[in-house]
């Protein structure tokens, strides 16, 4: 709630009071107002549809024939609700959902595909893939020695470790070869999923995909490959292909030569 008094009409009968706000600064009649009355005295408004996780200006306006005054302005922010997969990671480091997107006035930088059980953390994809074509994994004959060996999926889809990954591969190969891991914007948060991650995203995909669509986002093709951080062997990496019109992708290992498609996520 919040409110004001109107202390002087002027000489001129108050047509309209109430308060106005955005989420950008200096508020005015022409953005989300409340009509709260007319004439002198204190009143209460009720601020309405604020989306959680955002910060607002509001001030008072009063309204006569000579035109509007405002009072001062003074900034408020919203609670941040629990994520739920399919809500979109702003840049500003917040999440909101779908349907009050395009109110928050936010930017989009990834979509939420899981959540741990605190509801304050977890893992986005990427709106975009991360190589303009395709990527190799790497070498085909060498073994990262600091990176495990997965030989079994089931162990495979185990692994969330996906951050670690990255760093390992990029540290240990330059981007020629190792492009997949390098074709990431790891210096900003954003790694090659593991194996874990990416099948995780994959199950998800049918929430996810209705808010890559909103926000312009790049779906998923139900016959592409996408590269995990995930090695199998010193010849093989693991890998998700998309199939059908399940949503579910199916996991396997590929030759680390071969070219797939990388989808960057990242942990907030």
């Amino acid at each position: 709630a919040g409110g004001g008094k109107v202390t002087s009409d002027g000489g001129g009968f108050f047509a309209a009071k109430g308060v106005c706000w955005n989420t950008t600064g200096s508020p005015t009649i022409a953005d989300n107002h409340t009509i709260d009355g007319g004439g002198r005295g204190a009143f209460v408004s009720a601020v309405r549809a604020l989306v959680p996780g955002t910060t607002y200006h509001v001030r008072a306006y009063a309204t006569n024939d000579a035109g509007t005054a405002y009072g001062d302005e003074v900034t408020f922010t919203t609670e941040q609700l629990p994520a739920a997969v399919g809500d979109i990671l702003c840049t500003d480091g917040t999440w909101v959902s779908l349907s009050d997107y395009a109110a928050s006035g936010k930017t989009a930088m990834g979509v939420i595909f899981h959540v741990d059980d605190s509801g304050m953390h977890g893992w986005a994809v990427n709106l975009h893939d991360d190589c303009p074509y395709y990527c190799r994994w790497g070498d085909y004959d060498t073994d990262i020695p600091d990176l495990p060996n997965f030989t079994n999926s089931t162990v495979a889809c185990a692994d969330t470790a996906g951050y670690s990954n990255t760093q390992i591969i990029r540290n240990y190969g330059n981007a020629a070869t190792y492009s997949a891991a390098w074709a990431v914007d790891f210096n900003n948060g954003w790694y090659l999923p593991a194996m874990g991650q990416l099948n995780t995203l994959y199950n998800a995909r049918n929430t996810v995909e209705p808010s890559l669509t909103a926000v312009g986002g790049t779906l998923f093709g139900n016959g592409d490959h996408f590269w995990s951080s995930t090695e199998y062997s010193e010849i093989h990496a693991w890998f998700v292909t998309g199939y059908g019109t399940t949503g579910y992708g199916y996991v396997t290992y590929h030759n680390k030569a071969n070219e797939h498609l990388v989808r960057s996520v990242r942990s907030f």
